[in-house]
């Protein structure tokens, strides 16, 4: 089992990585933007995606969009996570594919505790 963390800031994704660390025994992988996240999702399958929503080349709900379009990618959790807490992108947010959201700072509890319930309700093959 694979998790892709995207975030343009290393020290972040970094944090993140180690954070799920913890609770999962799996690989992480980390790509520091969304066309980098793209070709990522392209080379191996992930059973999560957690994704920033601000970067520098394309924004999360761009990328999220993209990937949503892989047929292997429909159903695989994804969670933004953002300092814009803003309705608006919550809502464009859903539209795009993001199955759950969780506000930066992250509460490091509750970043493992999405882990872990994404991953447990993973079937054998997320794959449509």
């Amino acid at each position: 089992m694979r998790i892709l963390i995207v975030d343009d800031v290393e020290a972040n994704g970094a944090i993140m990585k180690r954070l799920a660390m913890k609770v999962f025994g799996g690989e992480i992988c980390i790509a520091t933007s969304g066309i980098t996240a793209v070709r990522a999702c392209h080379e191996a399958f992930h059973d999560l995606i957690i994704t920033d929503y601000m970067m520098p080349d394309i924004d999360g709900l761009a990328m999220v969009s993209i990937v949503r379009s892989f047929t292997e990618y429909r159903r695989v959790p994804i969670i933004m996570t953002s300092a814009d807490h803003d309705v608006a992108l919550l809502s464009r947010a859903s539209r795009a594919g993001v199955d759950d959201f969780l506000p930066k700072p992250i509460n490091s509890e509750m970043f493992r505790k999405k882990i872990v319930h994404y991953l447990s309700m993973r079937p054998t093959s997320f794959a449509a």
